[in-house]
């Protein structure tokens, strides 16, 4: 009896695996109001973990009663302010892009270039050598991603 059920439950799922692979063509593709709204989203979240995560930092950075040099600004960039807008920007590049817009792949691409510049050389971002964030923000705003601008 058990038996007969384990091989039915078997092919139905043989049956929905194979159903999902190959070129069926059924990809989600959303509209251009459709991403922002879903990135925009995604954005607020980070935004709202960045900003809690930097509180607490900061919070316990004036409880140690250590100033705060360029070196612990690296660090709280590397360790504090980049994790959550690496998670932003990986939950970004899950998103469908919209078919008919490459800027929105543009404005992904280019905020996964800044943060990983960051992560590369935080000096560059703490002392203003660099200048991808501020670019990848204003493109970002400039489609329309308000949040995503925001970080």
């Amino acid at each position: 009896m058990f038996r007969g059920r384990g091989i039915a439950i078997g092919v139905v799922a043989s049956a929905l695996l194979a159903g999902g692979c190959g070129g069926g063509g059924d990809e989600t593709v959303l509209t251009k109001a459709e991403f922002v709204a879903q990135a925009n989203a995604i954005c607020q979240r980070a935004v709202d973990a960045k900003g809690k995560a930097i509180e607490v930092a900061f919070a316990q950075q004036r409880k140690s009663g250590k100033p705060i040099d360029a070196a612990t600004e690296e660090r709280l960039l590397t360790d504090v302010a980049l994790p959550p807008i690496d998670q932003m920007v990986e939950e970004l590049s899950s998103l469908p892009l919209p078919s008919d817009d490459e800027r929105a792949s543009a404005v992904v691409d280019d905020l996964r270039k800044a943060v990983d510049e960051a992560q590369a050389d935080p000096h560059a971002v703490v002392s203003g050598e660099t200048n991808l964030f501020p670019r990848a923000l204003a493109e970002a705003k400039a489609y329309g991603l308000r949040w995503c601008s925001e970080i």
